[in-house]
Order: structure tokens, then C-alpha cells, then sequence
């Protein structure tokens, strides 16, 4: 059975997850057994000798590898940017930033709202949603629920010019409406205001004399 060694640049916890999977798809259950093949794939001296999985892991986490081990995962998690990932691949980023969490072991509610705040500083609409939905929240999960949530709403912002960001909400649901990237050929050429909502009509005059309706 061919097993990953630990060398310090993993979370001891996990490791000794997967080393326990791994014997369990082995059919090896026996913590004792599994305890000395994770002393046998252990590329670090440890001074003291576990006699249980989780004294291995206490033990491990005391080993000053493990303390630069979290140095660099918080340094990682300091540089992460939302705008960095590709087609803007929310899941896959909350999915990078919850593991750099754990590996640093910050468990905070309050810091992981502030880190996930930094990691999109440039968008004021994230920047105001985010801070207003999460104020009162303390599960984690929800809170990596509501970045998500955030991050999609606003791709619905409309951008009226570079001063303005207009956002329309639908009072029932709360939920906010779509627009698209079409620019008016004339006039101030900016961005079309077109919203289609299922209440009553609404007429819209924009400065190109262009008029919308809101439903």
C-alpha cells in the first residue's frame, strides 16, 4: 500500500484522515496498525512517542514544521483575490480560502468575514452587500453561503458611467435583477437600463431620450 509521506507541508489532521482511509479500504481497522504506518511515513524526528492517532497528531501539530507550515498557508491566504480566479469560479475559490482557513486553523467568524471582505475590495456593491447580510451572522457556513450569494448579485449590477452602480431589487424576494452588457450606439453610450419584473408597469426615461419599462 503505497502511502504519502508526511513531511510537513499538509495539516496533520488530514493526513491521518487519509492515512485511515486508506488502511480502511486495505481492510485494516486496528488503530495500532494504522498507528505504525503512520510512523513509518513520518520524514520528521519526533521526540516524543505517540500512543494513540490523536497523541500523533497533538504531537505533530507541537513540531515547529507545523508552525511554518501555517506561516505560509496565512501568507497564501493574505495574497488571495477574487478577481484572480478564472471565469470568476466562486466555488472554487471558496473552496481555496476555507482550506487556507483550515490549515491556519482560523475558525473566527469575525476574521474570516474580514479576510473574505479583502478579498474583494474593488467591487463597492460586494463591499456593502457582504458587510450588510453577514453582520449578524456567526456560522461560517453560512457566511461562505452569503459570499457566494453576494458575488452573483453582483454581476446583475448595472454600470451607469464610472460614478454610478445601479442595482434593482425585487421587494418580495429580495432578490436582485439581471442586466446585461449592451451600451446604448448613441448618446452617452453607456449602459442600457432594461429590467423585466413581473408586478406593473413602469416607465423608464433614460438621458438618450430611450424610454424602458419596468413589468
Amino acid at each position: 500500500m503505497d502511502i504519502i509521506k508526511y513531511n510537513a507541508t499538509i495539516h496533520p489532521d488530514e493526513w491521518v484522515k487519509y492515512v485511515w482511509t486508506k488502511c480502511l479500504i486495505h481492510k485494516i481497522k486496528e488503530e495500532k496498525e494504522i498507528l505504525q504506518l503512520c510512523k513509518l511515513n513520518i520524514t520528521i524526528n519526533l521526540k516524543t512517542e505517540p500512543k494513540t492517532l490523536d497523541d500523533l497528531i497533538e504531537i505533530l501539530k507541537a513540531h515547529p514544521t507545523f508552525d511554518i507550515f501555517k506561516i505560509c498557508s496565512k501568507e497564501k491566504l493574505d495574497k488571495m483575490k477574487f478577481e484572480d480566479y478564472k471565469n470568476d469560479d466562486t466555488a472554487q475559490f471558496l473552496a481555496d480560502f476555507r482550506l487556507l482557513c483550515e490549515n491556519t486553523e482560523i475558525i473566527n467568524p469575525r476574521e474570516i468575514k474580514s479576510r473574505l471582505l479583502k478579498t474583494n475590495l474593488s467591487n463597492k456593491f460586494f463591499n456593502n452587500e457582504f458587510s450588510r447580510r453577514t453582520s449578524d451572522v456567526t456560522s461560517i457556513d453560512e457566511i461562505y453561503k452569503i459570499y457566494s450569494e453576494v458575488v452573483a448579485d453582483s454581476t446583475k449590477i448595472i454600470k451607469y458611467g464610472p460614478e454610478f452602480l445601479i442595482s434593482i431589487k425585487h421587494i418580495e424576494t429580495g432578490r436582485y435583477l439581471s442586466s446585461r452588457q449592451i451600451n446604448y450606439e448613441t448618446g452617452s453610450q453607456r449602459q442600457v437600463v432594461s429590467i423585466f419584473l413581473l408586478l406593473k408597469f413602469i416607465s423608464i426615461f433614460t438621458a438618450d431620450n430611450h424610454c424602458y419599462y419596468l413589468l
